[in-house]
């Protein structure tokens, strides 16, 4: 037991001094275990998640003004690799530059989405710090793809496009972990084959805590099927849809689409999205 306690401290202290190539790393995951970085970019084993606010698929698909199936292409931080400080924003720990694959569903049309997304087709996602040992804001790693319900961070201070960032392509994720859904594998971090070098690839997951988190949030379902059933509501939620598709959801034998489908009803906010699916 002292033996493989020791192999267990060696490795991970391995893994601590390594990481230091890699600034964007602020969580892994070994044996099980969860471990976070601190403000002072120590390591520190994080407890369970507590949800900080309770989170369905009605309040994503109604509070959301943008919904994208994207991929992180890169992780920006500050200069001095420190955070970055926005006068009307405050402080962002990263900024995620994703390119989009496709847009599920937006609550503005064509002519204003093409100013709320950067020329090649990027958004920009802030990552809020962490508070209270718990996450605010969820890691989107380099090379990962997600499903991401987005708000867009309105700022006015003009240091974002000097940093590189367009201003009106600014958002932060829905509902913290809940709105950012892990759609690929470990595999395709960017991570992912040094920490099989370091032989700990089969157990870096840093989005291992993502099957306990959709069950509770949507039910038993996969990412996949998670984003079959968001196109589906995005478009009953279509300005001149009618209520018919919802009120056929509300009466499905699916828990997930009739319990999403009665709540957006008992709501409102119905028919708020002017554009979907589209690539």
């Amino acid at each position: 037991m002292i033996k493989r306690l020791v192999i267990l401290i060696s490795l991970f202290s391995m893994v601590m001094v390594s990481t230091n190539a890699f600034p964007e790393i602020n969580n892994i995951s070994i044996n099980g275990n969860a471990f976070v970085k601190d403000a002072d970019n120590s390591w520190i084993k994080q407890e369970p998640a507590i949800p900080q606010l309770e989170t369905d698929l009605a309040i994503l698909l109604t509070q959301s003004d943008l919904i994208v199936v994207g991929t992180v292409i890169a992780r920006h931080r500050g200069e001095g690799n420190m955070p970055f400080n926005f006068s009307d924003l405050g402080r962002i720990s990263y900024i995620s530059e994703v390119e989009i694959q496709e847009i599920v569903a937006s609550v503005w049309g064509q002519e204003d989405i093409n100013r709320k997304v950067s020329l090649n087709k990027t958004l920009y996602v802030f990552e809020y710090p962490n508070s209270d040992g718990l996450t605010n804001s969820p890691s989107l790693l380099t090379g990962g793809q997600f499903i991401l319900w987005l708000n867009n961070v309105k700022t006015v201070d003009e240091d974002i496009e000097i940093k590189g960032f367009s201003k009106d392509a600014c958002y932060k994720v829905n509902s913290g972990r809940y709105g950012a859904i892990f759609f690929s594998t470990p595999e395709e971090l960017r991570l992912y084959p040094y920490f099989k070098k370091l032989k700990v690839g089969q157990d870096f997951n840093p989005y291992s805590y993502q099957e306990n988190l959709l069950k509770d949030c949507f039910g038993a379902i996969s990412p996949a099927e998670l984003l079959k059933i968001t196109e589906d509501f995005s478009t009953a939620l279509l300005g001149d849809a009618s209520d018919e598709k919802l009120n056929n959801f509300a009466n499905s034998d699916n828990p997930v689409y009739s319990n999403t489908a009665k709540k957006i009803l008992k709501n409102g906010n119905i028919h708020r999205f002017k554009s979907i699916n589209f690539k």
